[in-house]
């Protein structure tokens, strides 16, 4: 058997010399008394007004798709449109689907296991439609990069 010694520094980590952020994220230094030139002459300046920014993303699936599916239930007597792959705030995107869509809230819930979003009806045409108005459609974005000339 071998020392524990011997264990020990066999599985032991490695230090290093230098910390991890110092390598990540060099320090950039400069003078805030310096002034510029005065033969430099000063451009006019734009704003543009921000897009909106949501609080929420929707992944795709392998397929670059938007995971939005129906679900039946009953004899296709119940059914419901399912979103998943949901990263941010739900909330904000049940918010966003029932104003958009003109669907009430107590019809849109949050499955609290699988965090998605359950549509009471059939909508996943009209769920998808909107997230391409939104997001853009990935799947085509996803095709033109694939393409070999």
């Amino acid at each position: 058997m071998l020392p524990s010694i011997l264990l020990r520094s066999a599985f032991a980590r490695p230090v290093l010399s230098t910390p991890i952020t110092a390598s990540l994220f060099p320090s950039i230094r400069f003078s805030s008394t310096a002034t510029a030139p005065a033969s430099v002459a000063t451009t006019q300046t734009t704003t543009t007004v921000p897009l909106k920014r949501r609080e929420y993303s929707i992944g795709l699936t392998t397929s670059n798709q938007y995971p939005v599916y129906l679900r039946y239930k009953g004899g296709r007597q119940h059914q419901n449109t399912i979103i998943r792959k949901i990263e941010g705030d739900r909330r904000a995107l049940r918010n966003d689907l029932s104003r958009e869509l003109s669907l009430p809230l107590e019809d849109i819930k949050i499955n609290p296991r699988s965090q998605a979003i359950l549509v009471k009806g059939k909508h996943s045409n009209e769920v998808k439609a909107w997230l391409v108005s939104i997001f853009g459609d990935k799947s085509l974005a996803a095709k033109k990069a694939t393409v070999v000339v």
